[in-house]
């Protein structure tokens, strides 16, 4: 996934000069992002260390989109804390985004892997931030029920379902 986002933003780097890109991720990965993003990006691109909990949602609501390329994940919580603070997803359709993600109403998802339609995607949200906006408020919308209380109401009740189920035999 990661390779599938250096490449795209490498390409559109060399297409518009309006967007700059913010990666938070563990220090020991940023001087090899620097030598891979630097040279196109400049001083468009910002790299900062994980962020306590407190921080994350005022760095996610100072952006316009987040980009999740992800190959796989289980749940994806990054992905599912950018929708409740009202960011859209530019991402594949994979872990929460096959669960809360729609392609058009609050995300703009490709398969995983799909480096075309990633780049496609991003170029997307650059060029319509409008649009970018309304993706965002619509994906706060989808995730604001998805309380600890709820999650566990629901997880109750699929208990209770398979609880209730017949033994199967071997």
């Amino acid at each position: 996934g990661c390779s599938m986002m250096e490449a795209a933003l490498l390409q559109l780097a060399r297409e518009d000069q309006a967007f700059s890109f913010t990666c938070v991720t563990h220090e020991d990965q940023h001087e090899g992002l620097r030598q891979r993003l630097e040279p196109a990006l400049g001083q468009r691109l910002r790299l900062l260390p994980w962020q306590n909990r407190d921080l994350l949602s005022g760095l996610y609501r100072a952006h316009d989109f987040l980009l999740f390329p992800s190959r796989y994940e289980g749940f994806g919580k990054v992905a599912h804390e950018a929708m409740a603070c009202g960011l859209a997803i530019v991402g594949t359709n994979v872990g929460v985004l096959t669960i809360r993600g729609r392609h058009g109403e609050n995300a703009l998802l490709c398969p995983a892997g799909d480096a075309a339609g990633f780049l496609a995607n991003t170029r997307r949200a650059i060029d319509q931030p409008l649009l970018a906006d309304t993706l965002g408020r619509s994906a706060r919308a989808v995730v604001l029920g998805d309380t600890w209380a709820n999650t566990a109401n629901q997880c109750m009740d699929f208990f209770h379902k398979l609880q209730a189920m017949p033994p199967t035999s071997a």
